[in-house]
C-alpha cells in the first residue's frame, strides 16, 4: 500500500479517550494513510489499551519517556513515512472525510492545506464552528497542528519543529511554516476536524502567569525564527503579534490577580514596543484583515480603544480574580 499521509497521534494518559480518535481515523475514506501513535510516558493502560485495539497493519505504537507534546510530535515527523503529515490529538476526533477533503486541495505545489474545526462537547454537540475565508490573514487563524496537512518533504526541508515550551508550541510550528511558503490551500469542505472542550485541558483553563511560563520565550522564538524574505508582510506579522497580546490578555490571564494581570499587560507592551515600535499605527486595528474572523477583531480593536481611552485598567478589574 502506497502511505500518502502519517497521521501523527501524541498520547499521555489518554486510555479513556484514545479509542475514540483511533477509531475516527480508521473510518476514513481516504484510506492510503499511516498512523504513528506515540505513547509519551503514560502511567495509566494507554499502551496497552492502544495494542490490544490494534489489528490494522497502517497503526504503529511506539513508546518513550515522557518528554513532553513538543518532543513527541517532532519525534511522529521524523518516523513519518507519508507524502504529507497531518496530527490528530488524543481527545478529539475526526469525520470519514477529513483526510480525504484535505486531500482534495493539494495541487502539484502545495506545501500546506489549512481547513476550520467544530468545537464540541464530549457527547458531540457542536458548540461552534470556525470556518476559514479565503484572504491574507486565514492561514494564520487556526494555530493547532490539527486541520493542517503539510507536505513532508517542505517540513523536513526547512527543519520545521515544534518549540519544547510549555504554551504555543503549535503556534511557533505553524508560524515558522508559514514564514517559508506561499504555497497554501484552504480547504474547500471545513469543519470536519472535531477539537472536544475537555475542561482538565490546560488550554481551556484560566492560569496565572500561563502555569509558570513567560509567553515572550514564545513571542522571541517566533520573531527570531523569521527568514530573509519571509512570506508574511510586515503589517500583518505586527498585527499577529499585537492579536497573540490581546489574546493572552483576554482569555490567558483572566481571573488571574489584579496585580498580574497588570503586570503582565505592561511587560507585553513594552515586548511589543521594543519589536514594532508603530505597532499603534498599524492600520489592521480599525480595518480587518481579509479572512480575520470577525469578533477576533473585534476583540483586538475594543481592547485596543479601551487603551487609548484609558479604560483598559478599569475593565481589567473585572474579569481579574477577587
Amino acid at each position: 500500500m502506497k502511505t500518502v499521509v502519517s497521521v501523527i497521534v501524541p498520547v499521555f494518559n489518554g486510555a479513556k479517550q484514545i479509542i475514540r480518535c483511533l477509531e475516527s481515523i480508521k473510518k476514513q475514506t481516504f484510506s492510503d494513510f499511516e498512523c504513528l501513535i506515540i505513547d509519551d510516558g503514560s502511567v495509566d493502560d494507554s499502551s496497552e489499551v492502544i495494542r490490544n485495539w490494534i489489528t490494522d497493519d497502517r497503526f504503529h505504537l511506539y513508546h518513550q519517556d515522557n518528554t513532553g507534546v513538543a518532543v513527541t510530535r517532532n519525534r511522529g515527523i521524523s518516523y513519518a513515512r507519508g507524502d504529507f503529515l497531518a496530527f490528530v490529538d488524543q481527545d478529539d476526533y475526526v469525520d470519514p472525510d477529513y483526510l480525504k477533503h484535505l486531500m482534495e486541495a493539494v495541487d502539484d505545489d502545495t506545501d500546506i492545506v489549512v481547513t476550520g474545526y467544530s468545537r464540541v462537547e464530549e457527547d458531540g454537540k457542536v458548540l461552534f464552528k470556525v470556518s476559514l475565508k479565503k484572504g491574507i490573514f486565514s492561514k494564520l487563524i487556526v494555530t493547532a497542528p490539527w486541520a493542517h496537512l503539510y507536505r513532508t518533504s517542505f517540513i523536513k526541508r526547512h527543519q520545521i519543529q515544534f518549540l519544547d515550551s510549555k504554551i504555543g508550541e503549535d503556534v511557533y510550528f505553524n508560524m515558522t511554516a508559514v514564514f517559508y511558503t506561499n504555497n497554501i490551500r484552504i480547504a474547500a469542505v471545513d469543519s470536519d476536524y472535531r477539537w472536544v472542550f475537555n475542561t482538565a485541558s490546560v488550554s481551556n483553563s484560566s492560569q496565572s502567569e500561563a502555569g509558570g511560563t513567560d509567553p515572550r520565550y514564545l513571542l522571541d522564538s517566533i520573531y527570531k525564527a523569521r527568514p530573509d524574505g519571509n512570506c508574511i508582510p510586515d503589517d500583518i506579522l505586527e498585527y499577529y503579534f499585537l492579536r497573540y497580546c490581546v489574546w493572552y490578555i483576554l482569555f490567558v490571564m483572566r481571573k488571574s490577580p489584579l496585580e498580574d494581570n497588570l503586570e503582565w499587560q505592561n511587560r507585553l507592551r513594552k515586548w511589543l514596543k521594543e519589536h514594532f515600535p508603530d505597532y499603534l499605527k498599524n492600520k489592521y486595528i480599525k480595518k480587518c484583515p481579509e479572512g480575520e474572523i470577525g469578533k477576533y477583531h473585534l476583540a483586538v480593536k475594543g481592547w485596543m480603544m479601551l487603551r487609548q481611552i484609558k479604560l483598559d485598567k478599569l475593565i481589567t478589574r473585572f474579569f481579574s480574580k477577587k
